[in-house]
């Protein structure tokens, strides 16, 4: 190969990407940063207030098979 062809890449060369890593950083500590919130606010205590409603229960009778 002489200097002037550029070599194709790999799959793996196309994937590996500098540029998206801090994008990636940046998302996930924004997501952080909300989660933190958040639970300082209290949001998961009333979030846990409203999910837990009051559950239904009933007593089902067995069934007993007739004698043979």
């Amino acid at each position: 190969m002489t200097t002037d062809q550029a070599r194709p890449l790999s799959y793996a060369e196309l994937q590996r990407s500098p540029k998206k890593h801090p994008v990636g950083l940046i998302i996930v500590a924004g997501l952080h940063v909300v989660l933190g919130w958040a639970l300082v606010n209290g949001l998961a205590r009333k979030i846990v207030e409203v999910v837990k409603a009051p559950i239904e229960t009933k007593i089902i009778e067995e069934i007993k098979p007739p004698p043979p």
